[in-house]
């Protein structure tokens, strides 16, 4: 499920995070389809020092243009693969707020009862009501 003003027409998100070893940079490979095309890029979260779960994130090769604060509000699973994860953007751009929410599963169908659970997670993180009230739940059974 997701509120992200860049994937308004999207389908079929696919996301791959790889967590570098030793200082926790996380290399996000993002796939979609925009109609019938296919879009892909990569993301560089790095950790801002001092914040656990906190990150400056950027394009590969753009990051002077933008660099968003994100924030991992909520990693669930067991040993060194997660379940689900809530991920938080936001930033004003042109005096205008950039927001992003991402709530991310390895399931094709989220079930009812995790998202509800994720969202709730969401609101007492402080994410407001509203933001959480827009998100778009992908259907992949259209994949």
């Amino acid at each position: 499920a997701y509120t992200d003003i860049a994937q308004v027409g999207a389908k079929c998100q696919r996301i791959n995070n790889t967590v570098a070893a030793g200082d926790q940079t996380i290399s996000q490979h993002f796939s979609t389809k925009y109609g019938p095309l296919p879009f892909a890029m990569t993301y560089t979260y790095a950790p801002v020092n001092g914040s656990a779960g906190v990150y400056s994130k950027y394009v590969e090769g753009a990051k002077v243009l933008l660099t968003l604060p994100t924030v991992m509000v909520d990693v669930g699973g067991a040993g060194e693969l997660y379940d689900a994860a809530i991920e938080f953007t936001c930033k004003g751009v042109v005096g205008q707020p950039v927001v992003e929410l991402r709530l991310l599963s390895r399931e094709a169908v989220m079930p009812a009862a995790t998202l509800a659970a994720m969202k709730a997670t969401a609101v007492r993180a402080g994410i407001d009501q509203a933001v959480v009230d827009r998100l778009k739940v992908e259907d992949y059974s259209r994949c």
